[in-house]
């Protein structure tokens, strides 16, 4: 069984940095818990000699997320594979990469929630476009590691490994778990700050599991789980704990119904360019739904969490909806620059690009892959 602790990192300045950011969560998710919010507005008394800790201390903030940062950074010191073991989920370099262009897209975007909290009020229309321009290069920057180190066809989620003999609807459908909570991590960041830091603890345990992978402290099995689970725990705090300014709901739940419809679009092929720049701007209506719905949600009776819990159904409904209507519209609709996969893959009827622009093409995917025709 390989060592834990190992000559790569001989001042253990990765692996110290990295507990910090356990014990990190771990407050911060407690935070949330107590206070409705991973930075609430308050000041911390301790009852013995030490000072009181101000919460609401931007520096003491912004230096925490820094601090995650610092754990990106940290991990290009220790060698990793260049390329993947499909056997066993493991980290390797396009993988860690990936890691950290989105860990470090979850950082900025929560220290920008953060300081229009503090600064402006709320979210605005400046810093909304902010906001979509930094998703915006996350999402180039993670095609462009794929382009030069690793291989379109088998992408970090639909190639992972999972234990022997599973069941193939079972991996199907943590696919498409895994696939819906990477569409939150990036809705949640146009939300608030609890929601944008709370994804991160997804991206940076994934790097940790697959480390005690390689070192053969965990299997595959265990890794699923952790990671799973840590996944789940983002989406139940930010459905249930996060404050409900509207109706009894939280500006989260209710952006999760655009997550479903982003999703399912997705999941049809649309391009992910054009839907985040539609969701951009359907996510800045909410401040402005939530602050209409304050007063509303003054006279609403009724079990918080009960209403949570029914959100949920309610959404998941909501989402297998959404997912028959993108069916039926994308078999009335075929156009080219919604999309940025291969058309000949959705039908026997696809549309090529020639000389003279886009064509429609009669046959099978199978005839138009051995026509060296170039199909986008």
């Amino acid at each position: 069984m390989a060592k834990l602790f190992t000559n790569h990192d001989p001042y253990h300045i990765h692996k110290l940095i990295g507990l910090l950011c356990l014990i990190h969560f771990v407050l911060r998710f407690g935070l949330w818990v107590q206070h409705g919010t991973v930075f609430p507005q308050k000041m911390v008394e301790f009852h013995t000699s030490i000072p009181p800790l101000d919460l609401s201390n931007i520096a003491l903030n912004i230096g925490c997320l820094v601090m995650h940062l610092l754990l990106h950074a940290t991990s290009f010191l220790l060698p990793v594979p260049a390329k993947r073991n499909f056997s066993a989920p493991m980290i390797w370099r396009e993988f860690r990469l990936h890691n950290a262009v989105f860990g470090t897209r979850n950082i900025f975007l929560t220290m920008v929630c953060l300081l229009e909290d503090r600064y402006l009020g709320g979210q605005n229309w400046m810093t909304a476009l902010l906001k979509w321009a930094m998703i915006m290069v996350a999402m180039q920057s993670a095609d462009l590691v794929t382009h030069y180190f690793g291989d379109p066809d088998k992408r970090t989620t639909n190639a992972m490994p999972y234990p022997k003999n599973s069941p193939q609807s079972l991996i199907d459908q943590q696919k498409s778990y895994y696939m819906f909570a990477q569409v939150g991590a990036t809705g949640l960041c146009f939300v608030d700050a609890s929601g944008t830091f709370g994804s991160l603890l997804g991206i940076e345990m994934a790097s940790l599991l697959m480390t005690l992978v390689r070192k053969g402290k965990i299997d595959s099995k265990y890794y699923h789980f952790y990671y799973g689970l840590s996944l789940w725990i983002n989406m139940v705090f930010s459905m249930l704990v996060t404050p409900r300014d509207f109706l009894g709901f939280s500006k989260i739940s209710i952006a999760s119904l655009l997550f479903c419809g982003i999703f399912y679009l997705r999941r049809q092929r649309w391009n992910k360019f054009w839907l985040w720049t539609a969701g951009c701007g359907f996510f800045s209506l909410i401040p402005a739904l939530c602050s209409i719905g304050t007063g509303l949600a003054a006279s609403f009776s009724g079990d918080a969490n009960l209403i949570g819990v029914g959100w949920l159904l309610v959404v998941g409904y909501i989402g297998k909806s959404l997912h028959y209507i993108g069916q039926k519209l994308w078999q009335i609709s075929s156009w080219p620059f919604l999309d940025n996969t291969p058309v000949h893959e959705k039908s026997n009827q696809h549309l090529v690009r020639s000389p003279d622009g886009w064509i429609l093409s009669a046959g099978t995917a199978s005839d138009s892959h051995n026509s060296n025709q170039v199909v986008e």
